[in-house]
C-alpha cells in the first residue's frame, strides 16, 4: 500500500501563549511545513504582540499558508507593524483575520501602505477594531493602487450606517470590485 501525503494542513490552536521560550518552534514549524494552508490562532489572547512577531518572521519564508486567522489574539500597534512589514512581501495570503485586536488608526495605516505592495490578499477582516474615519480614508487610498482586494469585512461604531455606506462610496471603498461587509 503506497504511502499517502498530507496536502492541505489546517492547524487551529486554542489556549495558546507564545513567549520567546516557545515562539521559535511555532516559527520553525510554519516554515518547515509546506502543505499548511491555514493557521488558525483565534481567541488566544496571548499570542500577542510576540506571537505576531514570530508570525511575521515565518510569513517572510512560508510560500503555501493561504489563510492566517488572528482574530482576537491581544494584538496591537508593536506586533501589527511586524506583519505589516511582513505582508509587504509575503505573496501567499490570500485571506486575513485581524478582527477583534486593539487595531487603531496607526495601524491601519500602516496596514494599508503594505498593502499597496501586497497583490496576494483578497480578504481582509478588520471587524471590532478600534479605527475611525483616519483609517477608513487609509484603506481607500489603498485601495486606488490595490485591485486584489475583494473583500474587506468591519464592524463600524463611529458612524451610523446609511452615513457609513455614503462615507465608503465617496471614498471609494464601495465599488463594483471591493465588497464591504459591515456590521
Amino acid at each position: 500500500m503506497k504511502g499517502h501525503m498530507i496536502r492541505n494542513l489546517l492547524l487551529c490552536m486554542s489556549n495558546v501563549e507564545i513567549n520567546e521560550s516557545n515562539g521559535s518552534i511555532l516559527l520553525d514549524f510554519i516554515i518547515s511545513t509546506p502543505f499548511m494552508k491555514t493557521l488558525c490562532l483565534s481567541y488566544n489572547e496571548q499570542v500577542n504582540n510576540i506571537g505576531a512577531q514570530y508570525i511575521a518572521q515565518a510569513l517572510r519564508h512560508n510560500t503555501t499558508l493561504k489563510t492566517l486567522n488572528l482574530s482576537r489574539c491581544g494584538i496591537t500597534l508593536p506586533g501589527a507593524k511586524t506583519l505589516c512589514d511582513s505582508l509587504e512581501t509575503n505573496t501567499s495570503v490570500n485571506d486575513l483575520n485581524l478582527s477583534e485586536n486593539d487595531i487603531g488608526d496607526d495601524d491601519i495605516v500602516c496596514l494599508s501602505h503594505s498593502l499597496e505592495l501586497n497583490k496576494a490578499l483578497t480578504t481582509l477582516n478588520i471587524m471590532s477594531c478600534r479605527f475611525t474615519k483616519l483609517g477608513l480614508k487609509s484603506l481607500a487610498l489603498m485601495l486606488t493602487s490595490n485591485t486584489s482586494i475583494k473583500k474587506i469585512v468591519w464592524a463600524d461604531a463611529f458612524m451610523e450606517s446609511e452615513k457609513l455606506k455614503g462615507t465608503l462610496v465617496s471614498a471609494g471603498l464601495l465599488t463594483p470590485s471591493v465588497e464591504a461587509v459591515l456590521f
